[in-house]
């Protein structure tokens, strides 16, 4: 085997098959460069935060001022929200016009259940109608109001049909009463002093006796027609009462009574007002 000869020791020659030499670096020169890596590694870390911060809070941003925008009066919003409809050019909502006055006309029926002597509680109620209110401008002097009245009838005062009986009662208002009522259909007592002074409904009272459930056919000279139910009031010797109500005109009227009952009421008396 040939020994290989040496190179021969000259720089260029060496220079050339080892290739050219790192350059020696200080070490403030790798403390600097390591420096300058770490600043611009953070300054890529807040870009990416920045950017990450504007991403989350650009929509809440544009939520709440779209929010505080809403919430204004009014009063308060921009110029431009005068032109929205329902507003004024000044953004203030149109005062509405005020409401027309007056009242229309009505009828109103109340009741209230009667109640007979010695405690004795009646079924039924009393419809009673109230004026209908004036319309238009009220009057500075308010109308006269209807005279009061309170009128007692006796029953065998009346004009009796000849079937009726007046018959001697404990307890009635005049110590008697009539009875017959419902023995014939045409069997009638009228009460013909109705007199009042003007023209309107009035309350009725019945005043009668009945052993056991029964009723009355009643009609007025001024057009009313209604059959009055009469509960038993217990015996036919304890008065009851029940009310109803009545159609007159003013001055003299008649009451008519009668009933298909075969048991109609013994009657005492009726009172209007």
């Amino acid at each position: 085997m040939v020994p290989t000869p040496p190179l021969p020791d000259e720089p260029g020659l060496r220079s050339v098959l080892n290739g050219p030499s790192a350059p020696e670096v200080s070490e403030e020169e790798m403390e600097q460069d390591h420096a300058d890596a770490l600043g611009g590694r953070h300054r890529l870390l807040g870009r990416g935060w920045l950017t990450y911060s504007l991403w989350l809070l650009t929509p809440l941003a544009i939520a709440l001022a779209i929010a505080g925008v809403t919430a204004l009066p009014a009063h308060q919003l921009p110029p431009y929200a005068g032109e929205l409809p329902g507003l004024n050019p000044d953004g203030v909502p149109p005062t509405p016009a005020p409401a027309p006055t007056g009242s229309a006309p009505g009828h109103s029926p109340s009741g209230t259940p009667g109640t007979g002597p010695a405690g004795k509680s009646r079924p039924g109620t009393n419809p009673s109608s109230a004026a209908p209110p004036t319309t238009g401008a009220a009057s500075p002097t308010p109308p006269a109001a209807a005279p009061a009245i309170s009128i007692t009838l006796e029953a065998e005062a009346g004009t009796l049909g000849s079937g009726l009986l007046v018959t001697a009662l404990t307890g009635a208002s005049g110590g008697s009463v009539v009875i017959g009522l419902g023995r014939k259909p045409q069997e009638k007592l009228a009460f013909p002093s109705a007199t009042v002074p003007v023209s309107r409904e009035y309350h009725l009272r019945f005043w009668y006796a009945a052993g056991a459930d029964t009723s009355l056919r009643m009609t007025s000279s001024a057009g009313t027609s209604a059959t009055i139910w009469c509960p038993g009031t217990g015996d036919d010797q304890t008065i009851g009462w029940y009310d109803t109500m009545v159609l007159l005109t003013a001055g003299a009227n008649t009451i008519t009574v009668s009933s298909d009952k075969a048991g109609g009421p013994d009657l005492d008396r009726i009172t209007l007002w």
